[in-house]
């Protein structure tokens, strides 16, 4: 998928007290592709889900997430900031990129994955902010 302007794009930050559920696993990956976001999703204890894409698709798929039962579930930051130039450079873990890329959540399975993909984004400050608000 190519952007279809320069106009920014939209990140999501949201973390939970856990992603065990194989329903709530599938409904993630299902909402992303659907609205044709890129995003990663920690599963595990704490979950973590981090989107990217235009600014209705990430608020449509974050409201759907917070409608779902979670012993905790928080939106931490939502930004419309991103150059889509910046996420169509190829590189190692390239989650970000919607060019060439079929849209969807990839699922991991440790903070430190997650973390690469951020860093890679050079969105550290923003994943930083973001995970410090409500701790």
């Amino acid at each position: 998928m190519k952007p279809l302007s320069s106009a920014p794009l939209t990140r999501a930050l949201m973390t939970f007290h856990h992603i065990r559920s194989p329903r709530k696993k599938r409904f993630i990956t299902e909402y992303t592709t659907l609205y044709s976001l890129r995003g990663v999703c920690k599963v595990g204890h704490p979950g973590v889900l981090v989107l990217v894409g235009d600014k209705e698709g990430c608020e449509a798929v974050v409201r759907a997430v917070k409608k779902l039962t979670w012993a905790s579930c928080h939106l931490r930051k939502i930004s419309s900031d991103v150059d889509p130039l910046t996420i169509n450079q190829k590189g190692v873990g390239d989650v970000w990129l919607l060019n060439g890329k079929a849209v969807g959540c990839e699922m991991v399975e440790k903070m430190a994955d997650i973390g690469g993909m951020v860093k890679q984004a050079g969105w550290e400050d923003w994943w930083r902010e973001g995970m410090s608000q409500g701790a």
